[in-house]
């Protein structure tokens, strides 16, 4: 899934938790160097909860087993 991909859509439609399990899915399962990745935004607040959301999901599937199992679930 090494391809282009653009997501437009209202707020509150799921756009940051699709781009968070796209960098996950292409860095964990597609071996995917985080600087090969480019996320463009309208906002710096925009990037600034993608980062986080990603961090955060990122975070919690290191901690745990468990946490690998749903991201693998997710993706």
């Amino acid at each position: 899934m090494k391809q282009n991909l653009i997501i437009r859509a209202s707020a509150g439609t799921g756009k940051t938790f699709a781009l968070a399990t796209r960098f996950i899915r292409l860095m964990l399962f597609q071996d995917v160097a985080p600087e090969r990745i480019l996320a463009l935004t309208f906002s710096r607040a925009a990037a600034q909860e993608i980062y986080t959301k990603l961090l955060e999901r990122l975070w919690k599937a290191a901690m745990s087993e468990e946490g690998v199992v749903k991201e693998r679930e997710i993706l």
